[in-house]
């Protein structure tokens, strides 16, 4: 390419690349062939890598909500996907065109991916390219700022607090269940009807 492109979540570094973590604090997550992960905090801005065209958006199971934008340069045709997006800008009315650095979406976590991250993918002539090839690296992209660290821990806490609360909702159904059940026996009985549980029904 004659330039290098844009980073499209600046100030967060890659995480993952082709499968290998490389930044075991930053998420879990499933990479891919030729494509890296970017680790950062539900709803970080996503910038487009340059200026291009919007090609496409929609949503798939693995890579959950994702957008599509290609670009024409010297060597070839470019696609570059954003996947497990949480949500992605639609370009202005009118025009199908982005500018370099332009806000186009949100990291997410759709899809399947544990973890808020961008999935990103670029192809050269329909034939996957490696993103880091022709990607602008920050001066150091692993390191995060100590604010950076802070929303990523607080994300954390957020997460535990709702799979405690998730699982104190369960425990609370199930309790609340079985009371019913045994008042309805009790009724029963009083109504003189015959009414006998083996065991309770298994709640959805």
């Amino acid at each position: 390419m004659s330039a290098k492109l844009t980073w499209p979540c600046p100030g967060y570094g890659i995480s993952v690349v082709d499968g290998e973590l490389q930044d075991s604090d930053a998420h879990v997550a499933r990479g891919g062939g030729e494509a890296i992960d970017i680790g950062a905090p539900h709803r970080t801005d996503c910038l487009a890598l340059c200026d291009a065209r919007w090609k496409g958006e929609g949503f798939l199971p693995d890579a959950g909500y994702y957008l599509d934008l290609e670009w024409d340069d010297d060597d070839g045709h470019y696609v570059a996907r954003y996947c497990h997006l949480a949500e992605y800008a639609w370009p202005p009315e009118g025009t199908s065109m982005v500018s370099a650095g332009q806000f186009v979406g949100f990291v997410g976590a759709s899809g399947h991916a544990q973890g808020a991250h961008l999935h990103l993918w670029i192809e050269r002539n329909g034939a996957r390219v490696r993103p880091e090839d022709y990607l602008t690296m920050e001066a150091d992209p692993m390191r995060r700022t100590e604010q950076q660290e802070r929303l990523i821990q607080n994300q954390r806490n957020r997460e535990a607090y709702l799979r405690q609360l998730s699982g104190e909702l369960r425990d609370l159904q199930h309790h609340n269940y079985a009371e019913a059940l045994g008042a309805l026996a009790n009724d029963c009985k009083a109504d003189g009807d015959a009414l006998e549980f083996t065991e309770f029904p298994e709640i959805p």
